[in-house]
């Protein structure tokens, strides 16, 4: 048995037995009692005070059992995880977050989140200093951008066609226009896109009803 005994600049007594750490729980007349400073550990021992010679005591560390259980479980949960057979999986649209859940998920189809592509599109307008004019209830810019938040609606198959058709023939000339359809054309819009159509196209939105208030 190894016990040794220790101090702290404020005056804390401490002790170390077989490699672990104690602290003063208690003192009589004639004996002291320490405990583990390990959460959830009930490991304690009593010494003499005149002689602090090792008296009695239960020093099983449940905390080292306790903690292996955890890491245990954690590895399970992360080896059920890893072998996670989902059919689909709502995401942002984040490629990182794509590219992870198609390597850990085998077989997962990819959906988007409608609101946080819209979201993408609206930033895309600022960016290109079209915010205001979008606000704008007369401008003819304000409907065209207006109309190109409809195209998710649509089936995915129609949305590259109804894009090239009816959106850019339609498009106002104006130079702040042509850098958010090019945005939409790299990132969105075909099968070779960032982001093709399949992953968020739909004519039925489970978790978004069709609204205005939506488009």
């Amino acid at each position: 048995m190894d016990l040794k005994f220790t101090e702290t600049t404020k005056g804390k007594l401490g002790a170390f037995l077989d490699g672990q750490i104690y602290r003063l729980m208690s003192e009589s007349n004639s004996s002291r009692t320490w405990r583990c400073t390990k959460k959830n550990s009930k490991a304690r021992f009593t010494t003499s005070l005149a002689t602090s010679g090792f008296l009695h005591g239960m020093t099983n560390h449940t905390h080292d059992v306790q903690v292996n259980t955890a890491t245990s479980q954690n590895h399970q949960m992360r080896q059920s995880w890893l072998t996670l057979d989902g059919k689909s999986l709502h995401l942002d649209f984040e490629k990182a977050a794509h590219t992870a859940a198609k390597a850990v998920i085998s077989g997962i189809t990819l959906k988007g989140c409608l609101f946080h592509l819209k979201q993408s599109w609206w930033r895309c307008n600022q960016r290109e200093g079209l915010g205001e004019e979008f606000k704008s209830p007369d401008s003819e810019i304000s409907q065209f951008l207006k109309t190109t938040f409809g195209l998710p609606f649509l089936d995915h198959l129609d949305v590259c066609e109804s894009f090239t058709f009816d959106i850019l023939l339609q498009a106002p000339l104006d130079e702040k226009v042509d850098p958010y359809l090019n945005y939409l054309m790299k990132t969105y819009m075909s099968s070779t896109s960032t982001f093709p159509p399949t992953l968020r196209a739909s004519t039925e939105w489970p978790f978004l009803p069709q609204s205005p208030v939506n488009l």
